[in-house]
This record gives structure tokens, C-alpha cells and sequence, in this order.
């Protein structure tokens, strides 16, 4: 049972991906965990992305930027229509992107603009304006290390776990885990 125990408390950190970090201005970032506006950082909290609105950062599910880069609070029932550029939106609808660039809110989260393109960042990634598939992480094998510094560095590949610091294997006795 102790074993298990085990087993339990180290499962959540053993499913991290390795990422390459990204530079945004003078920070560096993981863009699983924040996305870049020139040289700001706004966060994505629970898969949510929020987006930059003049020194802030916000949800599009509570706030929209008005054309003053100011934070409003949205209200469905009372939603305005803005202007990007020339072109008319609805902040529900679209995100406006430097100030003349939409791309589409889908299902609640805000498409990301990458040069020419809007992009879903869960399918694509966007370095120096160009779009590419993530490379899926190489997966750690047998002893190498999963944490270190207290960080995780990578997943371990199938058949292991994340145990103190070291992949290892999920059933090191060959018993069954199942009592």
C-alpha cells in the first residue's frame, strides 16, 4: 500500500513536457505557461490565455480593451462594438492585434496572431512570425533525471514514473499494483 501511496503523490509531476524557453523582451518563458506581447508577459492560467490590454493582462471571458488600451468589464447583455484599424468587431468575437489585426475567439480562447495568421497555441507555436507544429518532447528513459533544482525537466517515457528525481520504472517488484 505504501507503494502506492508513492505511486499517487508522484503521478501529477510525472506527465510534464520538456519545452525549449523563449525569450519575450529581457524575460525568458515557457510558452506553455505564458504567452508574449512584444516585450510582455500575460500568463495562461488553467488553459486560459490572457491577452495584453496596455500594461495588463485579461480575460476575455470578464474584460475587453477598449480603444484607449483600458480595461472594461464585458457585459453580454451591453456588448459595444469596437474598431481595429477600419474593420468593426465584437470583443467576444475577435481579439484586435496591434491595434489593426483581428483574429477570432473560439470557444471561449483567443486565437494569437503570428505574423500574417491567427493560430490555436494547444495545435501551433510562433517563433520570429512563423507558425510550426510543436515538436513533441523526447521522453526521458530509464534513471535519467525528471527534476532537477526542484523543476521538472522533461516526461518520462512509457512504463516509467517520475520517483525521486529519476525515472524509474512503474512497477519496480513485478507485483500488481491492484491489492
Amino acid at each position: 500500500m505504501k507503494f502506492l501511496t508513492t505511486l499517487a503523490f508522484f503521478l501529477p509531476f510525472a506527465f510534464v513536457a520538456a519545452e525549449d524557453l523563449q525569450t519575450c523582451g529581457e524575460a525568458q518563458y515557457y510558452p506553455s505557461k505564458y504567452t508574449c506581447f512584444g516585450t510582455m508577459l500575460c500568463p495562461k492560467n488553467n488553459g486560459e490565455i490572457y491577452l495584453a490590454c496596455g500594461k495588463a493582462c485579461y480575460s476575455t471571458r470578464t474584460y475587453y480593451c477598449d480603444a484607449n488600451s483600458q480595461l472594461q468589464i464585458y457585459n453580454p447583455e451591453q456588448e459595444p462594438i469596437l474598431q481595429c484599424g477600419t474593420q468593426p468587431y465584437y470583443p467576444s468575437k475577435y481579439a484586435c492585434y496591434d491595434g489593426n489585426f483581428l483574429c477570432p475567439i473560439l470557444n471561449g480562447n483567443p486565437t494569437l496572431r503570428c505574423g500574417d495568421a491567427c493560430y490555436n497555441p494547444s495545435e501551433y507555436s510562433c517563433k520570429d512570425g512563423k507558425l510550426s507544429q510543436p515538436e513533441r518532447p523526447r521522453c526521458l528513459g530509464l534513471y535519467e533525471d525528471c527534476y532537477v533544482n526542484g523543476q521538472p525537466v522533461g516526461v518520462c517515457c512509457d512504463g516509467y514514473i517520475c520517483a525521486a528525481n529519476k525515472c524509474r520504472p512503474t512497477n519496480p517488484v513485478g507485483r500488481s499494483l491492484v491489492a
